[in-house]
């Protein structure tokens, strides 16, 4: 009896590891295991300026600037780049620790520029339990290198300037 007890404890304690584990790591890898990046998008924002540009997984870039003392209103664009090109993206997000950088914004500040990037995510086909939704981080003092290095990346694939007036 005292041996089928011993043996029902290490199961018992094997298991309890196992569902530990899978929690923990199901938890820290959900943005990248059970979700689908849709789009990845660039914001910036000026006392006198709104500019936004948008990566979609489908290939297409579309770009909105609106800064209408300066005769800009609601300037249009949109471009398209290959599958490689997106993939480009999404491997900055990852290079540069997206998930994990924090909002640097000073609201006492005024008269900055405010950059925020948005990535959205839509369930992907292995857990179609999962909810949409989407991660930003913001930043208008001191971004990090990691920041700036995604920022640098979306708009080397727009190849055109973002306004920033």
């Amino acid at each position: 009896m005292k041996k089928i007890m011993k043996i029902l404890s290490v199961i018992i304690v094997i298991i309890l590891v196992c569902i530990l584990f899978y929690v923990f790591t199901y938890n820290t890898n959900d943005h990248q295991t059970n979700r689908v990046i849709d789009f990845v998008s660039l914001s910036v924002e000026t006392p006198f300026s709104t500019a936004l540009l948008s990566f979609y997984d489908n290939g297409v870039i579309s770009y909105f600037a609106h800064a209408p003392e300066y005769g800009i209103d609601n300037h249009t664009d949109s471009s398209n780049i290959s599958q490689s090109q997106y993939q480009e993206l999404i491997e900055s997000l990852e290079n540069n620790d997206f998930w994990t950088l924090d909002d640097s914004v000073n609201d006492s500040l005024q008269n900055t520029t405010l950059y925020t990037i948005t990535v959205g995510f839509v369930p992907s086909s292995n857990s179609p339990g999962t909810d949409a939704g989407s991660d930003s981080v913001q930043c208008n003092t001191a971004c990090s290198n990691e920041f700036m290095t995604i920022i640098n990346k979306m708009k080397e694939l727009w190849g055109k300037e973002v306004l920033e007036i």
